[in-house]
């Protein structure tokens, strides 16, 4: 609130404000308002930075793409702008790889029913929600 109210203390020390007799009550009103604005601003900071901080996270496991311009450019820190481009990219690969893994533990199965890998992977594909279904589509037929 101090802040606030060298700010709306210093509003009667302007060129075109100088002449005017400082009205306390109005002063200290206006402080208030500035206070409110100040607190909101400084938390929008605070979000934005945690939220970028995010991002930035997400581009580091991204890896190496997530700091390649589209010209080819390797930058320093994470272009931010990237990070959602690149994650769609990989929710878009998720269903292929997942029916990929799923014909390979298909195939090792048929190969040697004892194989326990062929048992984790569907398991894993199950655990998460990626085994599909058996039924096809009206559409896939």
């Amino acid at each position: 609130m101090e802040e606030a109210r060298q700010v709306a203390g210093a509003c009667w020390t302007d060129k075109e404000t100088e002449h005017l007799e400082m009205d306390v009550a109005l002063a200290e009103a206006v402080a208030k308002r500035l206070a409110t604005w100040l607190a909101t601003a400084a938390q929008s900071q605070r979000n934005l930075e945690y939220y970028r901080g995010l991002v930035i996270r997400c581009g580091q496991a991204l890896g190496e793409e997530a700091y390649t311009a589209d010209d080819g450019t390797k930058m320093e820190d994470v272009l931010c702008d990237k990070v959602p481009e690149l994650v769609e990219a990989l929710a878009n690969h998720e269903p292929e790889l997942a029916m990929l893994v799923q014909r390979l533990a298909h195939q090792l199965n048929r190969a040697d029913p004892n194989n326990l890998l062929s048992h984790q992977a569907r398991d894993y594909l199950r655990r998460h929600g990626l085994d599909g279904t058996p039924i096809r589509d009206d559409d896939g037929a």
